[in-house]
């Protein structure tokens, strides 16, 4: 996971789309959140390619995590090989088994959130249980507070779909990783801060698995969601297709499904 932050792949080998987003992204790590950027798009970008990487807790979601723990780690100045760094590793894991034996993991029965909602969540945990190591806090309100970071995120990510385009783990995987790499860091923030919410961690797991049960089958990473069907049609647009066969198309698809 440490390593795979800064590994450097040639593109193009198995990914489709790869090459036309990051082709011009600048790799910055000078400041905190150039090096969380940077990070966690390696980190997609080997899983685009068919590298070895770390699940946490799939391929499309493994991007957040480790770059998240490498920026708390370099910027506390903490070694990678301390017990509290490992311990941090144990704590995320506990929860990514915690929400995959209440819900699921997997994209394709409750949506994104299932996926990149459960490693925000466990970098989540992962950072709360850094932030609170020199502290006196008793274990139980430690444990509490880890939880509480984990109903912040799921809730706040209710009913994400999962729909990549054609398919591929790729896009908008990538962009979501990026952006939403920051969400542990604010979420811990909260928890720290005192934020607690209304519901326990095991009720808002309920609520996101019933939310994802009910989402159309299209939005369940079926490679057939909006995303795929209006790249298809905006593509004609450029091929110059005739609107009123573009328009008839669109009519033809059901969104409902």
């Amino acid at each position: 996971m440490w390593e795979n932050n800064k590994k450097s792949v040639d593109i193009g080998q198995y990914s489709r789309f790869v090459d036309s987003e990051t082709k011009s992204f600048k790799f910055d790590e000078g400041s905190t959140y150039e090096k969380l950027l940077s990070y966690t798009i390696r980190n997609q970008i080997l899983n685009a390619e068919m590298e070895v990487i770390v699940s946490a807790p799939t391929g499309g979601a493994s991007g957040i995590l480790p770059a998240c723990l490498r920026v708390f780690a370099e910027e506390k100045n903490i070694r990678k090989d301390s017990p509290e760094f490992l311990y941090a590793h144990y704590t995320s894991a506990a929860i990514g088994a915690f929400i995959a034996n209440n819900m699921s993991v997997a994209g394709a029965q409750h949506g994104c959130v299932a996926e990149i909602g459960t490693s925000i969540a466990m970098a989540a945990a992962a950072l709360i249980d850094l932030e609170l190591r020199d502290t006196t806090i008793p274990i139980k309100d430690k444990i509490e507070k880890v939880f509480n970071g984990v109903s912040i995120v799921m809730l706040s990510l209710q009913g994400l779909s999962c729909d990549p385009l054609f398919g591929y783990v790729e896009f908008p995987c990538i962009l979501r990783n990026a952006l939403f790499s920051i969400l542990p860091f604010q979420a811990a923030k909260m928890v720290i801060e005192g934020y607690k919410p209304l519901l326990s961690a095991r009720c808002i797991l309920e609520v996101v698995k019933k939310t994802g049960e009910i989402l159309a089958k299209a939005l369940k990473e079926s490679g057939t969601g909006p995303l795929t069907c209006m790249y298809s049609l905006c593509e004609l647009k450029k091929l110059k297709v005739s609107d009123e066969i573009i328009q008839l198309l669109e009519k033809k698809i059901d969104w409902s499904k």
